[in-house]
């Protein structure tokens, strides 16, 4: 599960700005890559925005955010690095992908109905409810 990874993510990000060392950059990497090799695409990207927004929160207020911006920066592209066969596949899948539907449509037939949107959003706020029957 990619969520699981959110504590490694920012304990790796965290050594990453306390300490002085590149290796951490190393770390921070590996935790990067199993974010976006454990799967999942939709929830790694969330994942992966939190851990920039958490590296940002690290770099506000003080005096190396450069540094600590740019060691994550590296750890990054070296996650890149560490899961790009499976990114590869991954982009090259793609194409031959199954939607169930388009942008703004449902199962093909034109603009999704409101109705229809609530009811998604909200099954049980369209249904009508009965009391049980007892035989």
């Amino acid at each position: 599960n990619v969520a699981m990874l959110i504590p490694l993510a920012f304990w790796s990000i965290e050594r990453l700005a306390i300490s002085n060392k590149y290796r951490d950059a190393g770390l921070t990497a590996a935790a990067l890559a199993l974010v976006l090799i454990a799967g999942h695409p939709e929830v790694a990207f969330f994942v992966l925005l939190l851990a920039l927004a958490y590296c940002i929160f690290r770099c506000v207020n003080t005096q190396t955010a450069s540094t600590i911006f740019f060691k994550f920066s590296i750890a990054f592209l070296l996650c890149l690095g560490l899961a790009s066969p499976l990114i590869f596949l991954f982009l090259e899948y793609l194409p031959n992908a199954f939607y169930a539907h388009h942008l703004g449509e449902f199962q093909g037939g034109g603009q999704t109905p409101i109705a229809l949107a609530l009811a998604l959003a909200a099954p049980a706020l369209t249904e009508i409810h009965r009391p049980f029957l007892s035989l």
